[in-house]
């Protein structure tokens, strides 16, 4: 049962300094390649761009939910004025009674 114990964690601290190999690598790789000044900007207009499709984007949504939700409001209130248009018929036909 012990050995199991131990199999399993030294699985688990292989997988760990894996991993931290791995993010050193990369960020190695990526401080190495962001050193030279035309890959930044290349990097940052590349990140501009996709900023400005991602604000495009919910920009749309937020249009879309908006005129959603008004088709939602006047279907509402017409619903709203044709109960009390029937409500006040019907008091209406009650009092004349």
């Amino acid at each position: 049962m012990e050995s199991g114990k131990k199999k399993i964690g030294t699985k688990n601290v292989v997988a760990a300094v894996a991993g931290a190999l791995v993010g050193a690598g990369i960020g190695a790789a990526t401080t190495k390649t962001l050193s030279d000044k035309k890959t930044r900007k290349r990097v940052s207009v590349i990140l501009d761009g996709l900023k400005n499709q991602i604000i495009d984007s919910l920009d749309l949504a937020k249009e879309k939910a908006e005129d959603k939700t008004d088709g939602t409001k006047e279907k509402f209130d017409e619903k709203k004025e044709s109960v009390k248009k029937t409500l006040n018929s019907k008091a209406e036909d009650k009092t004349r009674s």
